[in-house]
């Protein structure tokens, strides 16, 4: 017992600097060497570069004409290593033991860039799907590879297995062609960041970014930076997170793809890129395209019209109308080009173009498709039976022997019809520019982009209406079974922005002043005329934001850093803003990171939710419309087990204040500025909302043997505070809440399930053949509007020769609901939007 204080004032003495007692000789033997060379992507060695080494000591050297560097007479002990050079990614997070003897380590610098969420780079000897995220926020990588083994011709059912991940689907949300939106950790998805090679694009209308017309052929990766610990040049609309999805970049050496896929459904896929650099000058070439009828193309739709029962499975009175050929033909053609010039290892410009021309059949998209099961017989006067007095129903004779039977249908009067389609073409182009400034690196850019999305339903005059009396629409007076006109709808954004970015690495710490500065431009029409001479929701509204951030990245001895963010911005329907946001790492030991951040961010409001006049409803924007604004906390890490398996963890919470609804009011009868309407649309900011969630990722990836994944999340996403507004021009008493309203306070929002996973067994075989069995899950309350449900799939990759690769995947290998699941239609929590 008595010899504890002797050795506790012995551990402060060495703690507090005293003399080390050790004869020389001790300490030559202890003392060790790090020693390798810096080379740049292409290989050729990085002159000039700075290396530092922190541990139980610190020491900075340089690198010479060819590269190399030595660190003698170090102290045995673990070391952290940050290698930068001007014009290349500082590479940090390179953990070193050091024993007596050299201790060779080679790095590579990769060329700085504004592509990506990852501006440090990481150095690791293990595979990229095991390797520790050491940055400060939650960050999951999908290469394209993942996407093309799994058969997939679109990116999004693939990202929706990610934890903290969530898609809203909309009409057929299963459809190829259905809109589809990313959500990250229960925010909304115009709350959540899509950027395209790390640059803003363009929010349209609602305010977010429509994922269908991605082709993952054409990607290399997709970035997911989960809560406030991502710190790019912008952060608005990041409240949940930021989705980044990355194009291929030029290589030094020839390098090229060709991709060819079937599937059970007649459609097809096709992918070729190439990329090589002769001299000075890069380039790159790529072209996809992928074809598919959808889920539906072997069966008819049937127009179900519903006395009373809308959305009810099981219809009393239920008369079918038509029987029309159903369609989800989705055509995607997509490019992308690149070309660059090196003025010198560290400085080089690049302009690039990324484009999507999409054409969608809606008769099979647009609709809700359900089963439905036909219950009476034909009646002539169904009104008076729902107590629905007026409504009429129509019956086709031709179907009366479909009474009795489960059919697939639409209950939805008002979108199915022949001839219904959409165009979309989003072309994207950049002008990329790295280069040194002293012992930084200069990053600058420009780009400008657009969406020309044109729906045409001239078949619409043959619908027949729904009404509840004779003026109950369109602002015309119209009887009973009278058939509406045509309708077209136009959507133009357009897009222009510049970024710039200063980093200066000073020792093992580095500083970075960002700016970047974008407008877009969103005009959108509707109406019976496909010259769009009249009757535009939104003439031509500009709304811009302008963001300048100074961020620090500090080192806190050899095993941890903090990284500062302040975040200086002034943005249309916003103003001037202050958002700061902070982030801590922590390294014990080589194999576990830990992490934490928290900070703010904000939602201007878009578009769609500004005043204007549409069709069926009058938007009426309420008075003081805030933008939103949200903080929130991450914390978590990664630990690693041996060279190829890895277990993350992450908790977060996140608050939105002041978040975006509507409110509908019923027409009270009587005219409204001179025109009939059906009811009245209020927006305004409904209520504050709550997201909070465990996420828990394990992987194994052998290099031969049995590997897998168990992906999962719990989470809550719920409104709270909530106000229901009275409409202006009601009689009186509170407005109801609408289709694109929050669930009352303490519900769960609809399409954020509370638990959604996936599971996966594979085995590697050693020459190169991978098969794999796994499962999705979806929870309750999730994206397809189904109780909760699991769904199975399998593959098979294996090489040939010569580089060719072949992949056999099935999804739903069980027929859940006999497919329904695929190409219904799915809820979920809609952005507040004009209709």
């Amino acid at each position: 017992m008595r010899r504890r204080p002797l050795l506790l004032a012995l551990a402060l003495a060495a703690g507090f600097g005293v003399p080390n007692l050790m004869p020389p000789a001790a300490l030559a033997q202890s003392a060790g060497t790090i020693a390798g060379t810096v080379h740049a992507a292409d290989g050729s060695p990085v002159a000039g570069a700075t290396v530092t080494v922190a541990g139980p000591t610190t020491r900075t050297v340089t690198t010479g004409a060819d590269g190399t560097y030595s660190v003698p007479g170090l102290p045995a002990g673990q070391y952290q290593l940050v290698v930068a050079r001007g014009g290349f990614a500082t590479a940090q997070d390179i953990v070193v033991t050091v024993v007596a003897g050299t201790s060779p380590l080679d790095v590579t610098l990769q060329p700085a860039s504004l592509t990506t969420l990852q501006r440090i780079g990481n150095i690791g000897t293990t595979s990229r799907a095991t390797r520790l995220n050491t940055s400060p926020s939650a960050v999951i990588v999908v290469n394209s590879s993942t996407l093309q083994d799994r058969g997939q011709l679109q990116v999004q059912n693939t990202l929706e297995e990610l934890p903290g991940v969530e898609l809203q689907r909309f009409s057929s949300g299963g459809a190829p062609g259905a809109n589809t939106n990313l959500a990250i950790r229960g925010a909304d998805s115009y709350e959540t960041q899509t950027l395209i090679d790390g640059h803003p694009v363009n929010g349209g209308s609602f305010g977010s970014f429509l994922i269908q017309f991605l082709n993952p052929l054409l990607l290399d990766d997709i970035e997911i930076g989960k809560g406030p610990g991502t710190f790019g040049n912008t952060i608005g609309s990041a409240v949940g997170g930021t989705a980044n999805f990355r194009t291929p970049t030029i290589t030094r050496n020839p390098t090229g793809q060709v991709s060819v896929g079937y599937d059970s459904f007649d459609g097809s896929s096709l992918g070729a890129r190439y990329s090589q650099t002769i001299g000075r000058i890069g380039f790159l070439v790529g072209y996809a395209r992928g074809e598919t009828p959808g889920y539906f193309s072997d069966r008819p739709i049937l127009s179900v019209t519903v006395d009373g029962n809308a959305n009810a499975t099981s219809i009393p009175n239920g008369t079918v109308n038509m029987g029309i050929p159903a369609s989800e033909t989705f055509n995607n053609k997509s490019e992308v080009a690149k070309l660059s010039y090196d003025f010198s290892p560290s400085t080089t410009l690049t302009l690039g173009y990324f484009g999507s021309h999409t054409f969608v059949d809606y008769t099979g998209t647009l609709t809700t498709v359900e089963a439905v099961n036909i219950v009476g017989g034909p009646c002539a006067a169904c009104g008076s039976n729902a107590g629905n007095s007026g409504m009429p129903t129509y019956n086709n004779p031709a179907f009366n022997g479909l009474v009795g039977h489960t059919v697939f249908a639409s209950t939805n009067f008002d979108n199915l019809f022949l001839g219904n389609y959409e165009t979309d073409n989003q072309p994207i182009f950049t002008a990329d520019l790295r280069s040194s400034l002293g012992p930084g690196t200069v990053l600058g850019r420009f780009y400008a982009g657009s969406i020309n999305r044109l729906i045409s339903d001239p078949a619409e005059a043959n619908q027949i209406l729904q009404c509840d009396d004779p003026t109950c629409d369109f602002g015309i007076a119209q009887g009973n079974g009278d058939t509406s006109g045509p309708f077209y709808q136009k959507e133009l954004d357009i897009l222009h922005g510049a970024d710039f970015e200063y980093d200066l690495p000073v020792g093992d710490n580095a500083y970075t002043f960002g700016f970047d500065s974008h407008g877009d431009r969103t005009t959108k029409c509707s109406g019976s005329d496909p010259l769009f001479r009249n009757n535009c929701s939104i003439p031509s509204l500009l709304q811009t934001s302008t963001t300048v951030s100074l961020r620090g990245n500090l080192a806190l001895g050899p095993k941890a850093r903090l990284q500062l963010a302040n975040y200086f911005s002034n943005t249309t329907d916003v103003g001037k803003r202050y958002d700061p946001r902070l982030a801590f790492t922590f390294r014990p030991s080589s194999r576990l990171v830990l992490r934490a951040a928290a900070g703010s961010s904000y939602v201007a409001p878009f578009a769609g939710i500004l005043p204007g006049i549409s069709g069926r409803t009058l938007d009426i924007t309420a008075p003081n419309l805030a933008p939103e604004s949200s903080f929130g906390w991450d914390a978590g890490g990664d630990m690693g087990f041996g060279s190829d398996a890895k277990a993350t963890l992450d908790l977060y919470d996140t608050r939105i204040h002041g978040r975006f609804a509507t409110a509908f009011e019923p027409k009270a009868g009587g005219a409204l500025n001179g025109m009939k309407y059906s009811s009245t649309q209020v927006l305004y900011n409904q209520a504050n909302t709550r997201d909070a969630g465990i996420e828990f990722t394990f992987i194994k990836q052998p290099r031969s043997g049995f590997g897998g994944l168990v992906m999962a999340d719990l989470s809550r996403a719920y409104a709270y505070d909530t106000n229901f507004l009275s409409s202006p021009f009601a009689a009186g008493g509170p407005g109801q809440q609408g289709n694109y309203g929050l669930e009352a306070d303490g519900s769960q929002l609809v399409g954020y399930p509370y638990f959604h996973g996936r599971g996966e067994v594979n085995y590697t075989i050693p020459h190169g053949m991978f098969v794999a069995f796994g499962t999705s899950l979806y929870g309750a309350v999730n994206s397809f509007n189904e109780p909760g449900f699991a769904m199975f799939d399998a593959r098979i990759a294996t090489p040939l020769n010569n580089g060719i690769r072949l992949v056999i995947s099935g999804q739903n290998l069980f027929n859940h609901d006999h497919g329904r699941t695929l190409g219904e239609f799915a809820y979920g929590y809609a952005p507040p939007q004009d209709p």
